[in-house]
């Protein structure tokens, strides 16, 4: 069993009711919490212009801008993605210096609109798109991945995302696994951007890029199924342990 079919399995195995409580709340809190923070970031200096260039760039459609109007369902998310994180109130999982919920929620949200999904559904794919991507960002410290200056909600963001996206669009294990490669190739993202509006900008592209992977690997587009391969992750693998440890 490799890696990410060891991550994926785990993500299509999981279901609402054999989360634990207490991280099922946590799942709720978190999800209001970036919602909360959207509402907040629509009124800070850069969101009207990103929406704006959402709009040149993807056009315009049906997908809910939070706290705004309507626009592209790939544009909507990474409006919202930007929201959540534009006043810097958001989540971090600390040891992966990552904010978790820019990239998942907004994808979440927007394929769950788009799906019809009910409130259910959408909460156990946020869940599972939290744990990988919280799991993700220790085996990259660990493999000594983030030391090289790469900055995790880009890579590890997009990757855990993907997850949730790829749930919501109902893929099958082979369609998964692909989307989880789409999302590793377009994900990116280094420290030369703090300091700048640019360090948003990498939770937005990896909330983008989950949908944009989910999205062709739905049309039979797949990346590597071992995109992890090259990666030494130590104690990465073990997903199906203990989630009342993680969820940020």
């Amino acid at each position: 069993m490799t890696i990410e079919s060891e991550l994926l399995d785990f993500a299509q195995d999981l279901r609402w009711n054999d989360i634990p409580k207490s991280v099922r709340d946590v799942v709720v809190a978190l999800t209001g919490d970036a919602i909360a923070n959207a509402i907040s970031g629509r009124g800070a200096p850069d969101s009207l212009a990103v929406e704006a260039a959402s709009r040149d760039l993807y056009g315009p459609g049906e997908s809910t801008v939070i706290a705004g109007g309507r626009t592209s369902l790939v544009g909507a998310v990474g409006v919202n993605a930007f929201q959540v994180t534009a006043q810097t109130m958001c989540d971090v999982y600390r040891p992966g210096l990552c904010h978790v919920t820019p990239e998942v929620v907004p994808a979440a949200l927007g394929v769950a609109e788009v799906r019809d999904a009910d409130g259910q559904t959408l909460l156990t794919a946020v869940a599972a798109g939290l744990e990988a991507t919280v799991r993700l960002c220790s085996a990259f410290k660990l493999s000594g991945v983030s030391r090289t200056g790469w900055h995790s909600p880009g890579i590890a963001g997009a990757l855990g995302a993907s997850v949730t996206t790829g749930l919501l669009n109902g893929l099958d294990a082979t369609a998964l696994a692909g989307c989880f490669g789409l999302a590793g190739a377009q994900s990116g993202g280094t420290f030369a951007s703090m300091g700048t509006m640019a360090v948003k900008f990498h939770q937005l592209r990896g909330a983008q890029a989950a949908v944009i992977a989910a999205l062709h690997a739905g049309r039979g587009l797949v990346g590597s199924s071992k995109f992890l391969a090259r990666v030494t992750v130590g104690s990465f693998v073990r997903f199906r342990i203990n989630l009342n440890r993680t969820c940020c």
